[in-house]
């Protein structure tokens, strides 16, 4: 805390007689006394380097040091100096708040929290934070991705999509499900966890995240982790649902499909598949009965994962790559 009293002094010369025996480094208060009676001497808060008189008023400290304090006259020929630099550390410290609230907005954390305690954060709940680019002109965005059944958070997909995202200014929010989270701290591989336990972790995630990020928060998955999405989106009330590869149907049995809710979906949807999809392939969802929230963007030839066949002429990073931006403008619209 700094505190500062500047005044000018109609007399100092009492202060001057007053405190001349007084060693240099005791600083006392004193209330004024009055040169005549029924006068008192008082101080005088003035402007400098256009810094208001309220702002310097609101700069004093005025308990306990009765109705009128000053400095020893000594001080005095410092006060002006003293005020400038004040006036300096002022400026300073509103470019730095400047700076942490666009610094906060480029990577989507809201301003009451700082970046170094979002990461601390990140890394305590075992997650993985990708920012995304600042980008002259757009909102943040966040999109909270969820891994598929058999690959954990961090695997080559999940990596390049994140990364591909970032670089459409989305920032990209990684976590794993109970189960996929006990295999990484050595356990065996196991399959998933109940229905129940992955759509509780999917609430108790979004409850954590929503109220620190700024602009909007989108959630989805790959393959299972969109499905456990796309069950609880319009509970939760989210921004927008993103799948990646959505599982219409189990492996062989396109007979027994997933799709009754979404049929009734209220949350505005991005389903990005692959015309091949093994788990819904184009044909196969052209049959269903899906909300007009939903929209459909089909990549040619391309598998569960998104990968093209050679013939298609384009890569898999090509179709990652056109799947980001697909996304990024699905979540500013």
């Amino acid at each position: 805390m700094i505190v500062v009293l500047i005044a000018d002094f109609h007399d100092s010369g009492v202060y001057r007689r007053r405190y001349r025996a007084r060693a240099m480094h005791r600083w006392k208060w004193h209330r004024s006394t009055p040169k005549r009676r029924g006068q008192e001497q008082t101080g005088k808060l003035t402007s400098v380097n256009g810094c208001s008189r309220r702002l310097l008023a609101s700069l004093a400290l005025k308990e306990g040091c009765g109705k009128s304090q000053h400095l020893p006259a000594r001080f005095v020929p410092h006060a002006r100096w003293v005020m400038q630099l004040l006036a300096q550390l002022l400026i300073v410290v509103g470019q730095c708040r400047t700076h942490q609230n666009e610094a906060s907005m480029s990577t989507g954390v809201q301003p009451g929290i700082g970046a170094e305690q979002w990461r601390q954060l990140t890394r305590e709940r075992g997650w993985l934070w990708t920012p995304g680019q600042s980008l002259e002109g757009l909102q943040p965005a966040t999109l909270l991705l969820a891994h598929g059944a058999g690959a954990p958070m961090d695997s080559a997909f999940m990596n390049s999509m994140a990364m591909h995202l970032a670089a459409q200014g989305i920032g990209v929010l990684r976590f794993e499900f109970p189960y996929m989270a006990q295999r990484r701290g050595g356990g065996s591989k196991r399959p998933p966890n109940p229905q129940a336990q992955l759509l509780a972790c999917w609430r108790e995630v979004y409850a954590e995240v929503r109220p620190l990020v700024a602009g909007r928060l989108a959630v989805g998955g790959k393959s299972m982790g969109g499905r456990m999405a796309s069950l609880i989106v319009d509970e939760l009330q989210v921004d927008a649902l993103v799948c990646l590869g959505y599982p219409f149907y189990a492996v062989g049995k396109p007979e027994k499909p997933r799709v009754a809710h979404l049929a009734e979906l209220k949350t505005p949807a991005l389903f990005i598949q692959g015309e091949r999809d093994a788990l819904g392939n184009r044909e196969s969802v052209a049959g269903y009965k899906l909300s007009s929230t939903i929209e459909l963007h089909w990549l040619p030839t391309a598998n569960h994962d998104l990968k093209p066949l050679k013939v298609a002429g384009i890569s898999h990073d090509q179709c990652l790559v056109e799947s980001a931006q697909v996304i990024a403008r699905f979540l500013r619209v």
